[in-house]
This record gives C-alpha cells, structure tokens and sequence, in this order.
C-alpha cells in the first residue's frame, strides 16, 4: 500500500509541474542562434515565432550563449523574428515545421534600424542537426498524394528505412490494420501507434485501433532507433497528427473508384481461362476545416477553429484460388487404395466402407461441407471463386482554440466502424464475419508559463471492439450430430457448423465446415493521461513529465463449440489421402478439440468471458545539452513501469512451479470454498491475483548525440545506444481463465496404434457438473499467463552521416543494430519427449516409448502451451536515404541491408512459420530453431516522388501560353512508389506420420540434398529443388532447419498522374489515375513448402495483377 501511495504521489507530481515530450504531443520545436555581422552570439535578442496557418504568435528571448528554443509547437508553417535595437529585423519565413522535429533556425542581425527587415524564405530541407534519432517523417503532400493501395496510413510506414510487412495473427484476427509490420528488426507488436500524442493502439496485438483517412492526416511520423527518453511503451514509435482548421477556410469532396473492368486479369485466372474476378471499390467523402464564424456575432480567426472529415468506403472483392477436395467417390466410402478395418484389423471389401458404419458428423460433412470437384489440374480439383464484401464508415471532427495567455486547447474525436466477411473454410459455410468498432477522442491543453516553460497537458480514451463469428448453422443440421457435453444455449453468432481437416497422409487436403476459431469478443477500453513541460535553461533543454495509461481486454476467445476435428489416416492404413477421408467416414479423429461447458460457467452464457486490466506509469527526465555550437548531447532515462495484470473477479490460474506432475495455481478463492481445489495434487489456491509483483527495475536510460563537424553546418554526424521497454500481445493471457471449472477446453489427441480409439460419435465428455479439477477437464492449456512473468526489452545503437548535397536535397546513410532480450514465445512444455529409438517407433509405434503417453514430461498436462519470456533477437543494418523537396517536387529513396535472427519471431507464429502457434518443432530444444526471422529481408530498396511537371501557367516551360491552353498543359503532375524487395524466408516442413513427435500433426523435412544446385532455375511448377527434401519417418524430426530458403521477393510500381483544372482563385478540380502493380509484373505468392503435399514446390498464388484506380477531388 506504501509502494501505492508514493508512486501516486509521484504521478500526481509530475503531472502538475512541467515536463516535456515533443514526438508523443504530436508536435515539433525550433532552436537556433543569433549572431551579429562578426559571428559573435548576441544575448537577450527578442525572438518571435508565429504561425503562418492559425496566427499563434510566442516569444522569448536569447541566452546568454545567443541561443533560443520554442518547444511544444504544433506542427505547421512558421516565421521566426529577430529583433534587438541598433539591428534591422532578422526574419525566416515558410519554416515547416514536422511532428517531433528539431529544426535548427540561425538568425544574423546586420547594424540599421529597427523598422528595418531582412527576410528570407526558409523552404530548404533542413538537417537534423540537435538530435540522435532515426526516423522518417512523410509530409501532408505525400500523406494526399502518393499512391497509397486501399488510402491507408500504414502504407507510409513502407517509405522509410526497414519497415516490412508479412502475415501474422495482426491480420488474421484484426482486419484492415494492418499485418505482421516490423521496423528495423523488431517484432511486430513493437509498435506504439500515437493519435495527436494519445494511444491508438490495440494492445491485444499490437495493431492501430484508428485507422485514419489520409485526407484527415496533418503529418506521419516513424521513430525506431535511439529517440528520447520522451518516448516509451514500445520499442517503436509510430505519430500520426491530425489536421487543424486554419485561417483559411480549406477542404476537398473526394470519390476514388476501382472498377474490374479496368483492371488486368491475374494470372492463374489466365492459366484456367477464367475471367477477372470482381472488384467493385468506392471511397467517398470529404474534409474541411477553417475559422469559427458567425455573421455578427463572433469571428474566431486566429482564434476558433474547426475541422471535419467523413470517409466512407464499399468494397466487394473477387478472388480465384485452388483447393484439392475429397471426390464424391471417397466420400461415398469407394476407394481405389487399401482400407483397413480399425474394428477387425482387416481390410474392407473392394475398399469400400458400408454407410452404415459412417458416423453421423461424417454425413453432415459428406453432404453438406464439400461440393463436388469442378477441375482436373496439377494446381488442384476444386476451383473456388468468390466476392466477399467489405464497408467502412469514419468521421472526424476537431477544434482548436486559443486563449491568449492561457495557451491553446484542442480536441478530437474520431469514430470508425467496419465489417468485412473473409473465407475461412471450403465454402460459405465456413466464412468468417468480422465487426470492428474504434471510438478515439483527445483534449490537450498547451500553455507557455514565462519565456523558458512551456507545458502541455493531455488526456485521451481509445476504446477498440473487434468481434468476428462464423456462419451460422441451422439448429436442424446440429440436432442430428447427437453431441455431448457440449453448450446447448449457442446464440446465431456462436452456433456454426463443427470444422473438419485433414493431416498426416491428408496434407494437402482442404476441410470443410466451419473455419477454426471462428468466434472472437474482443474490446478494449484505454485511458491514457499525460502532463509534459519543457524547461529551457542555458545551454541545457530540459524536458520532464510522465504517462499513465490504464486499460482492460475484455475478451471471450471460446470458440469450436461444436467441436474441431482432424483426420489424418492414422487407424484405416496410414498410407494415402484415401486413408484420411477414410477415417473421417469412421470418425477416426486424430485431434478433437472443443470449448465445452463446465461448473462455472457464466448463467446462461455460452462462452466464457473475462476482463484483464493493465496499468502503465513511465515518468521520464531528458536533457539535450548544446555542449558547444556545433555539438549537442541527448541524455534522459525513462522509468517505464507496468503491472502485471489480474482478473478482475479472479478467474485465472497459471503454472505451479512446484508440482513437478504439473499443477496449476489459482487466484479464486471460491475453488477452494466449493472443494474445487481438492487436495492440492493438481489445484492449488495462490493467495494473490497474478503470479508476482511486477519488476521495479525497469529503468531505460538513453544517450546519444549530433555533431557538425564543418563550419558550412552542412554536415552531421549523429549516434546513440538506448534500451527501450518493449510490448507484446496483450491475448497472450487469454488461456488462464480458460480452465475448469469457468470452462472446459478440450483437446483428444489420438496416434498411431493406439488401443481403443475413440470416435466423433462418443464425442464429447461431459465436465458440466461442479467436482474437484482433475487433468481430464484441462486437456488443452494454451496461451497462459507465464508464472515467471518479464519486462522485454531492447537495445539499440546507431550511427549516422547526413549530408544537405545542395540546398534542396540531403544525403544520409545509417548504421542501426538492435538486440532484443525477455522477448515472449509461445511453448508446449507438455510436448513428449523425443522417443529414444525413432527407427523402433517408424516400425511398431506400440513398442518401448513410442507411444506418446509415454514420453509426456507431465502427466498432468496433455497439451499446456505456455508464454515463456527467454526470447532474444539480434538485428544489424545499413540504410541509406536521400532525399529532395522542392516547391513543386518531393522525392525519397532509401536502400536497406539487413540481417535478423531469433528463435522465434513472435509469441505466435508468423510469415511461414507453420508450427509458431504451439511453440517450436522440438519444445524441449528452443536452440534448434534459431535462424532468420521470419520477417528478415536482406534487400529492400523504395523509391517515392511527387512531381508537378514545369509545363504551364507559372512554370518553367509555356508560362505564358492562353488560357484555354493552360487548362490541357498546365496542372500535371506525377507521383509513384517503386519496391523492390527480397523475399522473406521460408521453412520446409512435412508431416508428423503417425502423431508421434506430438506437434499436431507438423514436422520439418529431412534434407537430403542441395535445395539450389547450380544451374537450377525456379519455375512456378518447382521453386526450389523438391528433391532435396523428404518426408521424415514416424517418430523422426526432420534435419533441415527453419528460414532456410528464401520466398519470392517484389518488384512493384505504384504511379498515379493527376490533372488539376483551376475553376477559381479559390478552387480547384483535380482527376486523378492511379495505377497499382503498374507494369503488371507478376508477384508470386509463397510455393507449398510441405513435403508431404503432392504440390510440394508449386506456385499456386499471386498478389494483386495491375488495379487501375479512378479519383475525383473537389478542392478549395
């Protein structure tokens, strides 16, 4: 209770005296020198800074080393003055200023009159002389105008050094934030989204909750690599800034249309003859912004201003791929290889399975989950075509107010609302059905206290809903599955059908029903509260505050309700596809998986939903020390403190360390009252909400610093090391309150020569009634809370050379390394041992240890899969930069060279990391899959330009042309982003023949020879050397390692060409064509990298072929 009261005291401190943090209040700073006509600093010189746009006007004056600092200022285009007597007025004009900026503004007074001005227009792109970060800002021009696929913010991120993008959980189970994103090495998750300086982030993955339109965007900022201590939470930092109404009242109407019709056809359509799949896309609204005015009562320029934006969007998108389903013949129990009677141990007659022995979920499943097979190609049986729709709605709406001497206040809020429907199964049946909702608002009061505070208060909320469910199945299809054990009170969204797959001598095969995991509740609620103040003293800036953040997850992962069945052949034969559907006709399964009622479940409820809450404080202290003109150093250390969470009715449970049969500790008090806890052999109450105190010693401290090393101030030199806390998936607690008695979640594991299998009609085990916990009613433990919880955390270090190579263009290149330590993986502690005689087990599974049961290192647990923070990483890249900004241009590219390697690259697996979900292919030997990330790119180059052509009206060429020739050759302009990249890595895998490794059904191939000898050529039929690789024998883990090859990389242009027609000195009309993968270059897709696959090696995907967009803009 101390400990409370004094960090209570300490917040209540720190957010009521000053503090700073520049990059987190969506805002930037000027600083400079005045000097006289010799070069000698002047002290005491009046300097004034106003806002071009809204007319904010502050002043301070010089130290006595002749220096100056406005922090805290919104970001925009400035002046700045200087004024001292005997001296004409110094003026820089057009300074444009960026979200978390340091720009650097000198002034030289010459001898004359005050009333005397010299003004110089500052619109040169500017170094980065006064800090060691590394980032990359993308103006509002690029925000508008460069091609962005789908008009989505994130795609900036792309721009910059090292930001890549492959598949994971952030897409699947989060949609339109959005993927696996990772920057300069860190995971994806390391990634702290910022609205206007407050939260934007759902911590349940990582991922923005807001995604706003681009026409609402001010400014974008990325920072990833020694920043100050004014940042934290995350290892990244990622600043979106809205736009402000101005003086000036401004705004577009705007349409972006995409019709298939304009579009080029992809190629497997092509291969097939199949025409273009559908694409329907229209994206609407508009954004304005200006003065509060009211005709004879109040008008607020440089006073009152207001914004507004609405963005709508309807999508119905077509795809084609190819799947590889059972023929009608198999499913009528005919087959053309040996079927073995589990019952007798003999064969069927003419292999054909009598339907009376098929099961009842196999006739559901027969008759409603596959159709029948419409091709006969190499790429599949099957091919499916489908248009699946997708709509958005967002508005906006801001103002800004200023109060003199009060300073300024704003506020925001923002609200989104989005469905979207993606496959999940076979057919419609197993379509999945997402629904997001975002509600983000902000006030933030900035007030300067003198000439040398300035302090800025915020307070924001983010509340982030993403649900998603899956079709739902008519009570009369259910009924006659006769299951047990099951939740019978199902709502429309819960009850879908049960999901059928296919591994083992299956691979390959595509399953039918429902999709797994179709059911989600998620909602995130996030209070974030911050006081930051900036002290100039000196030759010091000093800057001091603090953040708190409190949020809960409240969450109902239950899902599978009806059940989640794999067949893999092991009790008809174990040889071929036909013995996998033949199990399933017999209902041999060799995973059942299920969430199923139990003693506590909530009244009436199916499900079994919770609410974990966190808590953030990170009080800070940063000191950037202009040691000499031309050095400045950057000091501070970060206190970045968070809870571990707890439940808030204490319904979780995690490892208990000291039961070395396995045991779990648990934090309700009421199992112990209802004899649920037993006798301590396998339950035991913990006497606290969660398995310790969160660590104090979470102390982040930064230095680094900029030099210029020339007296033409052209060049800097900058470096720095920090360590910076980091995040991870906020869903990585989920399973500690999926345990008896609040719910049953079952897993049945059957393997190869097994006694007694059970079948899905003896599906499933009831554990409704309240008794003491035993292992039965805990068969599957996944994504616990960690009893030893950490704090992850990473180190970066950087070195940098920047160059202005004139005075509109900077050249910059960079050294970035990383090492990321406590990072959290995923792991199946309760996974069996390796057998001790592999080839004994290839030969009779019954025999020694082979039989899983066996091997199990705990016999309490079947499955637990366990949140282990001893993660690491280590990353090192060269980047190079250069950039140019002019008046009528804004061109950038960046090249990286990069290396990454972990053990694993997220708690759950990402990229082609098949066996991540559970932990890694050999629990017991996390060393063996250490290797490359699975979002390590070695070569990534991008290029993006915004050009207006000089030809027209107030260009270079035919300036003076008439004015109805100016309409058709004036007002053009170019714009593009051009990729290419590498391709990320790939792992070979095949099956677990027989179960027998207990990796559900996953293995790695062996390597058996060179995966590209010389001479070889990839082709879409063969990608690597498929003879290289074989199918390991029952009981053996493949030898080859993970991210051993490398995918197909990208080579894409996005152009657009735009043409604006002046309809007033006001107003514009702008057409826009924009044109994604322009050249039509085909991107292939990943090739099937399971041995076990009779398409091992194909290419069967692309990305997008040539999509051809139409844009209208009103604009004034």
């Amino acid at each position: 209770m101390r400990r409370i009261v004094l960090l209570t005291s300490l917040l209540a401190l720190l957010l009521g005296v000053p503090g700073t943090c520049t990059g987190q209040t969506a805002t930037g700073q000027i600083t400079g020198t005045v000097k006289d006509a010799s070069g000698a600093v002047m002290p005491l010189v009046k300097i004034t800074v106003s806002s071009q746009l809204t007319g904010l006007t502050r002043e301070t004056t010089t130290s006595d080393s002749g220096n100056y600092v406005f922090p805290l200022l919104p970001v925009g285009v400035y002046s700045v003055s200087a004024e001292q007597q005997g001296f004409r007025v110094a003026k820089r004009s057009d300074i444009h200023l960026n979200v978390d900026q340091v720009m650097r503004v000198d002034l030289d007074l010459q001898i004359g009159e005050v009333t005397q001005t010299v003004e110089v227009q500052g619109n040169a792109v500017a170094i980065d002389s006064e800090t060691a970060a590394v980032g990359q800002v993308v103006s509002q021009r690029q925000v508008t105008e460069l091609p962005l696929n789908g008009r989505n913010f994130l795609q900036l991120l792309f721009l910059g050094n090292g930001a890549v993008e492959t598949d994971g959980e952030q897409g699947s189970m989060r949609q339109d934030a959005g993927n696996a994103i990772s920057i300069n090495g860190s995971r994806p998750t390391s990634n702290n989204y910022l609205l206007d300086g407050t939260s934007n982030t759902d911590t349940a993955l990582g991922t923005p909750s807001a995604i706003l339109s681009v026409d609402a965007i001010q400014e974008f900022k990325e920072q990833t690599t020694t920043y100050s201590a004014e940042y934290g939470f995350s290892a990244n930092q990622i600043n979106i800034v809205s736009k402000t109404g101005t003086n000036d009242l401004h705004g577009s109407l705007f349409w972006f249309g995409r019709n298939d019709a304009f579009d080029a056809n992809n190629f497997f359509n092509n291969l097939v003859g199949s025409p273009k799949s559908k694409l329907r896309q229209n994206q609407f609204g508009f954004v304005a912004g200006g003065p509060v005015y009211i005709p004879k009562a109040y008008n607020g320029r440089n006073k009152t201003f207001w914004l507004a934006n609405y963005e709508g969007r309807r999508t119905r998108r077509g795809f084609l791929d190819f799947l590889n389903i059972p023929t009608p013949d198999q499913l009528a129990g005919r087959f053309t290889s040996e079927i073995i009677d589990p019952l007798t141990g003999q064969p069927f007659p003419n292999n054909t399975i009598p339907e009376s022995r098929f099961t009842r979920l196999a006739n559901l499943a027969r008759t409603k989950f596959f159709p029948a097979p419409n091709a006969n190609l190499p790429l599949g049986n099957y091919i499916r075509s489908r248009s699946l729709p997708t709509d958005t709605d967002q508005y906006t709406f801001r103002g800004d107010q200023q109060l003199g001497r009060y300073g300024t206040v704003f506020g925001r809020y923002t609200n989104t609302d989005y469905t979207n429907t993606i496959v999940g199964n076979t057919t419609d049946i197993g379509d999945v059905f997402f629904v997001q909702k975002t509600r983000n608002w902000q006030i933030s009061h900035s007030v300067p206290v003198g000439n040398n505070f300035v302090n800025q208060f915020r307070f924001g909320y983010v509340g982030a809903t993403a649900n998603q469910h899956g079709a739902t199945a008519p009570q009369a299809d259910i009924e006659p599955l006769k299951l047990t054990g099951v939740f019978t009170n199902l709502n429309d969204e819960q009850r879908s059908y049960p999901a059928v797959g296919f591994g083992g001598v299956g691979t390959g095969l595509s399953g039918g029903g429902s999709a797994g995991n179709d059911y989600q509740a998620s909602y995130q609620p996030m209070w974030d509260l911050s006081n930051t103040t900036t002290w100039i003293h000196g030759r010091h800036t000093l800057n001091f505050g603090a953040n708190y953040r409190r949020w809960s997850l409240q969450r109902d992962l239950a899902n599978d309700f009806l059940g989640q069945f794999t067949f893999s052949g092991f009790f008809t034969g174990n040889k071929t596809r036909d013995n996998a559907v033949a199990d399933m006709l017999l209902g041999y399964f060799s995973n059942a998986s299920s969430f199923q009622p139990a003693g506590f479940s909530v009244g009436n409820q199916a499900g079994n939903p919770r609410e974990f809450n966190f808590r953030y404080f990170a009080p800070y202290v940063q000191d950037d020390w202009k040691v000499t003109p031309r050095l400045t150093l950057n000091m501070g250390v970060r206190w970045d403190f968070r809870t571990v969470p707890f439940e808030t009715n204490d319904r979780m449970g995690w490892r208990d360390l000291s039961n070395p049969r396995g045991g779990l500790l648990v934090a309700d008090k009421t199992l112990v009252d209802k004899g649920i806890v037993g006798d301590g052999s396998y339950y035991k109450f913990a006497g606290r909400q969660n398995p310790q105190d969160a660590s104090k010693r979470v102390f982040a401290p930064r230095l680094g610093f900029a030099f210029r090393p020339f007296s033409d101030d052209k060049t800097v030199v900058r470096g720095g090391y920090g360590v910076f806390f980091d995040s991870a998936e906020g869903r990585e607690i989920d399973g500690a309150a999926d345990i008896y008695p609040y719910v049953s979640r079952g897993n049945y594991i059957q393997t190869l020569g097994q006694a007694a299998p059970l079948t899905t009609d003896q599906m499933f085990p009831s554990f409704a009634s309240l008794g003491a916990a035993t292992p039965a009613a805990n068969t599957f433990l996944a994504v616990s809370m960690s009893p030893e919880p950490r704090n992850p955390y990473v180190q970066q270090w950087s070195l940098s050379i920047q160059r202005a190579v004139g005075r509109n263009t900077t050249f910059e290149v960079n050294y970035i390394g990383n090492k990321g330590t406590h990072l959290l993986m995923r792991r199946n502690i309760a996974q069996s041992l390796p057998p001790s005689n592999p080839a004994l087990c290839a030969a009779t599974p019954t025999a020694g240890d082979c039989p899983v049961l066996a091997r199990r290192p705990y016999p309490n647990f079947a499955v637990y899969i366990d949140s282990d923070w001893s993660g690491n990483s280590s990353y090192n890249a060269f980047n190079a930069r250069l950039e140019r900004r002019t008046s009528t241009m804004v061109f950038t590219t960046v090249y990286t060279w990069a290396k990454s390697l972990d053990n694993k690259s997220a708690a759950a697996g990402i990229g082609n990391d098949v066996a991540g979900w559970q932990g890694f292919l050999n629990n017991h030997d996390v060393r063996r899959d250490r290797g490359r990330s699975e979002f390590d790119v070695d070569h990534r180059l991008v290029s993006s330009f915004v050009y207006q052509l000089p030809f027209g009206r107030g260009r270079k060429y035919l300036s003076s042309g008439p004015g109805l020739a100016n309409q058709f050759i004036g007002g053009w302009q170019v714009n593009g982003i051009v990729t290419f990249q590498s391709g990320f890595p790939m792992t070979i895998t095949a099956a677990d023949i027989g179960g027998l490794n207990d990796t559900f059904g996953t293995n790695r191939a062996d390597l058996a020879g060179d995966p590209n000898p010389s001479g070889f050529e990839p082709t879409i039929a063969k990608w690597f050397n498929t003879e290289a690789f074989k199918q390991p024998a029952a009981g053996f883990l493949g030898t080859s390692g993970r991210s051993i090859l490398r995918a197909p990389g990208i080579n894409n242009w996005d152009t657009g060409v735009f043409k604006n027609f002046r309809i007033s000195e006001q107003a514009s009309f702008q057409f826009r064509f924009e044109s994604f993968n322009t050249w039509n270059h085909t991107q292939w897709g990943v090739p099937v990298l399971n041995a076990a696959e009779s398409r091992f090696g194909q290419i069967l995907n692309t990305r997008s072929a040539r999509i051809n967009q139409i844009g209208l803009k009103v604009l004034w």
